[in-house]
């Protein structure tokens, strides 16, 4: 008799439930050539048992080798997959390798049936396991696999991305290698798109660049949109900052499309946030971009003066353009309005009375009146005296041509 079938008959005596027979049995096997990698050794409860313990970090020195030899002998999808879960639970990327190197197994059972992964992302999923184990190179080699990256559905890649954000939304540093896990679910599409709705709020420099990286047009255009239609906190202002000059730096950006979203969306809502304001201004002023005089004039038409960020847009543009822009005078007086009652800019509101050409409009004396007004009150602001002076002499002027 062949001494591995002696064995193998010897090891169908024991009890492989006790931890302690199946080191000794290990040990006393390492010690053959015949056995020294699990060699010829077919007993599934030892060997199960034995990988269990790989798998759970109780064996720490072992050969890859006998993984798998293991492998070819034990059903890997046993206990509802409890070898893939804990393989990718506690970062064991060399046996979640050699697991995914064997395609017979559909690595399904307990794992995909009964979750809905759009409302439960389930904790128990490979990739959740290989995210908790902040390891992106496990999770990669998943969503490269079609068992785990199904393309029928979408839901799947959904599942990382979304425990992702939320313990990023706690305490991002619960991940040692947030920005690698970043990079390994943005190559992937519906996780771009779930990264695009939910992770932007963060105004992470990391996060726009590695979507800037992986996007195509339809994504990019996205991404605009939320900085347009959204603002971040004061604190991430010099962020803000650096990311409009992304966007407007990125091969993707087009004018056009620009001046299309502005046309049927923008201009419903109030200009009032810091990055639509900074991407507005920068494409209306800068010499790349060679936006015509016209264009602008119909983007600040359409203001409204509703908040002290409109009117900082408005004057901005006007002072790039040196005021050579030729404006109605009700808007001019709406403006001018405006000043008044924020406790003035008086250089801005003496180039807007050199615009105004109706000097008999009623709102004008309106505006008159209110300044003078102010000579009744205890404080007079020297800008307002000299506001005053300014708008009668104008309006004497243009009564006298």
């Amino acid at each position: 008799m062949f001494i591995p079938d002696i064995t193998n008959t010897i090891l169908s005596f024991f009890d492989f439930d006790n931890e302690l027979n199946i080191k000794f049995a290990l040990r006393f096997l390492s010690l053959f050539r015949h056995f020294r990698f699990m060699n010829n050794i077919y007993n599934k409860d030892l060997l199960e048992n034995i990988f269990h313990l790989i798998l759970e970090k109780k064996i720490q020195n072992y050969n890859i080798k006998v993984v798998e030899n293991i492998l070819k002998i034990i059903d890997p999808e046993k206990y509802s997959n409890y070898a893939i879960k804990m393989a990718c639970h506690n970062g064991h990327l060399e046996i979640v390798k050699l697991m995914l190197k064997n395609k017979k197994p559909s690595y399904s059972i307990g794992i995909n049936d009964g979750f809905d992964y759009s409302i439960i992302p389930s904790l128990e999923h490979p990739l959740s396991r290989a995210l908790q184990a902040d390891s992106p190179e496990i999770l990669d080699l998943l969503l490269q696999d079609s068992r785990f990256n199904r393309s029928s559905s979408d839901n799947y890649v959904k599942v990382p991305a979304f425990i992702f954000i939320s313990y990023y939304y706690t305490k991002h540093e619960y991940h040692k290698d947030y920005k690698k896990i970043y990079s390994v679910l943005v190559k992937y599409p519906a996780s771009i798109e779930y990264m695009i709705e939910n992770s932007l709020q963060f105004y992470e420099l990391f996060f726009v660049e590695e979507l800037l990286k992986n996007c195509n047009r339809d994504y990019f255009n996205m991404i605009f949109r939320y900085f347009m239609e959204n603002e971040c906190k004061e604190t991430k202002k010099d962020e803000e900052k650096k990311i409009v000059s992304m966007l407007l730096n990125s091969s993707f950006f087009d004018l056009k499309y620009f001046k299309k979203y502005l046309d049927i969306y923008y201009f419903n809502s109030s200009i009032k946030y810091f990055s639509a304001n900074s991407i507005l201004l920068t494409i209306i002023c800068h010499e790349k971009f060679k936006v015509d005089v016209s264009y602008v004039k119909k983007i600040i038409l359409k203001i409204e003066f509703k908040n002290v960020g409109e009117f900082k847009f408005a004057e901005k543009i006007l002072t790039h353009f040196s005021f050579n822009i030729d404006l109605p005078d009700n808007f001019i007086l709406k403006m001018l309005s405006f000043i008044i009652e924020k406790k003035f800019n008086v250089e801005t509101a003496k180039e807007l009375i050199k615009k105004i050409k109706n000097v008999k409009s009623p709102k004008l004396n309106e505006i008159l009146e209110d300044l003078e007004e102010s000579i009744n009150r205890r404080y007079m602001p020297k800008n307002v005296i000299e506001l005053i002076i300014f708008l009668k002499k104008h309006i004497e002027k243009m009564k006298n041509k």
